[in-house]
C-alpha cells in the first residue's frame, strides 16, 4: 500500500501588490519597483524562506515596436551620400500597418518600396531610388522584425534590385513575461545569466489589448531563498531579453506566497509540496508447480516406533521430503 506524507510548511504569508502603490525605481516604468513590508518575514537558522507567484493580472499595453524594445532603427546609404535612419514610431504594428508605414515615410519611399508577401510571410525591398543603396543591418536594430538576423551582414541592393527577408516577419516581440526580485535564489537559472533572480515565467497568451493572468498553463515556480529576511521587496517585470516592459501607465496587480520550510526538506515544486509518496514494492507471486499427489487418509498410531511421532505425522513427514527431493531433482 502507498503511504502519504504531507510536506507543510511552518507558516504561510500572503503579500497581495498593486503597482499603484508601490516606489518606482526607474521613472516611468511601473514594472520597475520597491516596497517596504510593514512587517519582515523572517526564517530562523534551521529554517528558509520559499516564495511563489499566486496570481498576476498584467495588461497587454505595452507595444511591439518601441524604442524600448529596441526594435525600431533602420539604416541605409545612397551611394556616396550620409547614412539615412528612418525611425519607426513606438505602437502596436500589424504587417500592413508597417508596410504602411515604412512607404509613407519620405525618407523611405524616396529609394524603397516594401511590399509583403502573405504566401511566404516574408518582406520585400525594391531599390528604386536610380543607384545602389547600401543597406547597414549591422546599424540596424529593426532586422528581426523585418524578417532579418540581428546579426546580420550590411547588404547592398543594386538600382532595380530587391531584397527580400531570409526569415518571415516577427511581429511577437514579448514572447513571454519575467518577474524578478532583489534576493537571490539558491534553486534557479537560466541560459541567459546562470544564476538567475527570475521567480516566476509568464506566457504571453493574448492579442494586445487583453490581459495576461498566471494560470494553469504556467507552471508555478517555487524559489527557495538564500537570504534568511525578507523586508525590502524590489521587483523588475522584462521580457525575454532583459528588457523593462513599458506599460505606458497601466496598472497591474499580483499576489506572492511566502512559505517557511524547515531546511533540508526543498520541495522542488507545488506538486511535490504538497505530496511525497512512497512507492510500494511488488513481490513476484510464486510460479505454479506439479500437484502433490494426495495420499489417502491415514490412521494415526501412536505406537510408531520414533519417540514422540504418530505414525501419520511420520508419513506426512516424509511425503513433504519426497516432494523436496523430486523438486531438486528436476
Amino acid at each position: 500500500m502507498n503511504t502519504v506524507n504531507l510536506l507543510r510548511p511552518l507558516s504561510t504569508h500572503y503579500l497581495h501588490v498593486r503597482s499603484k502603490d508601490a516606489t518606482q525605481i526607474v521613472d516611468g516604468f511601473n514594472t520597475d519597483f520597491s516596497i517596504q513590508l510593514q512587517s519582515a518575514i523572517t526564517a530562523k537558522p534551521n529554517e528558509e524562506i520559499h516564495v511563489s507567484m499566486s496570481s498576476l493580472e498584467f495588461p497587454y499595453s505595452f507595444y511591439n515596436i518601441s524604442s524600448d524594445l529596441q526594435n525600431d532603427t533602420f539604416v541605409f546609404k545612397k551611394g556616396t551620400d550620409a547614412d539615412i535612419t528612418i525611425t519607426i514610431e513606438g505602437g502596436s504594428y500589424s504587417i500592413d500597418d508597417l508596410i504602411t508605414t515604412l512607404n509613407a515615410t519620405t525618407a523611405f519611399s524616396a529609394v524603397f518600396t516594401a511590399s509583403f508577401s502573405y504566401v511566404k510571410g516574408k518582406i520585400t525591398l525594391l531599390n528604386g531610388s536610380g543607384s545602389s543603396v547600401l543597406i547597414k543591418w549591422t546599424e540596424s536594430n529593426i532586422n528581426k522584425i523585418l524578417g532579418y538576423r540581428d546579426e546580420q551582414n550590411d547588404e547592398t541592393v543594386a538600382n532595380a534590385a530587391s531584397s527580400v527577408s531570409p526569415f518571415i516577419v516577427n511581429l511577437a516581440t514579448v514572447h513571454s513575461l519575467y518577474v524578478k526580485a532583489n534576493f537571490a535564489a539558491a534553486n534557479v537559472q537560466s541560459t541567459r545569466q546562470g544564476s538567475s533572480s527570475t521567480i516566476q515565467k509568464v506566457s504571453v497568451d493574448v492579442n494586445s489589448g487583453g490581459i495576461i493572468y498566471l494560470d494553469s498553463r504556467d507552471h508555478i515556480q517555487v524559489t527557495k531563498i538564500t537570504n534568511p529576511v525578507v523586508d525590502l521587496l524590489q521587483l523588475r517585470i522584462t521580457d525575454q531579453n532583459d528588457r523593462l516592459i513599458q506599460l505606458n501607465n497601466c496598472n497591474y496587480e499580483m499576489s506572492l506566497m511566502f512559505q517557511i520550510f524547515p531546511k533540508n526538506h526543498t520541495p522542488t515544486d507545488l506538486a511535490s509540496r504538497r505530496v511525497v509518496q512512497q512507492q510500494s514494492i511488488a513481490l513476484p507471486l510464486a510460479q505454479p508447480r506439479d500437484l502433490v499427489r494426495v495420499q489417502p487418509p491415514l490412521e494415526i498410531d501412536d505406537s510408531h516406533p520414533i519417540e514422540g511421532t504418530s505414525e501419520a505425522s511420520h508419513k506426512t513427514k516424509r511425503l513433504i521430503l519426497d516432494d523436496l527431493l523430486d523438486r531438486i531433482a528436476e
